[in-house]
């Protein structure tokens, strides 16, 4: 599958679809491309992700610095699994146009109902998700350590 990323339009689409993140919480778009926009303000960033091999859509926000082991951000799983909201998928992809567009706008309102905590930079919001997400990653290796151990 040989896709022109350029007709995807996802950079054009994030910046129609995240304009709030400047006009209504003062972020700043510093990073522009095919595969990656990247928003920040002083304390608090929201970076969106089109992946080259797989066209998975996400994104990640958090405080900053963004480094890897800071724990204080959140992705669309911890979100959904935070609010515990049964209508949203945990993952995303998309390699047309429409598709892009449809991820975005799904992404866009469950930032805007869930998460304008973490928009304003709230740690305890960034704190209850890295909370939420320890628990979660627990579960998932107590349910595999028992499965293994019934084998």
């Amino acid at each position: 599958m040989d896709i022109n990323r350029e007709k995807l339009e996802f950079k054009d689409s994030v910046n129609m679809n995240f304009r709030f993140l400047e006009n209504h919480y003062g972020y700043k778009c510093i990073s522009n491309s095919l595969y990656i926009v990247e928003y920040i303000t002083n304390d608090a960033y929201v970076n969106f992700y089109h992946d080259r091999i797989s066209y998975e859509i996400t994104f990640r926000m958090g405080i900053l610095p963004c480094e890897y082991n800071n724990q204080l951000y959140a992705e669309p799983v911890d979100i959904i699994s935070f609010f515990n909201l049964k209508n949203y998928n945990i993952f995303y992809q998309a390699s047309s146009k429409s598709g892009v567009l449809h991820v975005l706008n799904i992404f866009r309102d469950l930032i805007q109902n869930y998460a304008q905590d973490g928009l304003d930079g709230s740690v305890p919001f960034y704190e209850n998700i890295a909370k939420k997400r320890s628990e979660r990653n627990r579960s998932k290796y107590l349910l595999l350590k028992k499965k293994l151990k019934l084998q």
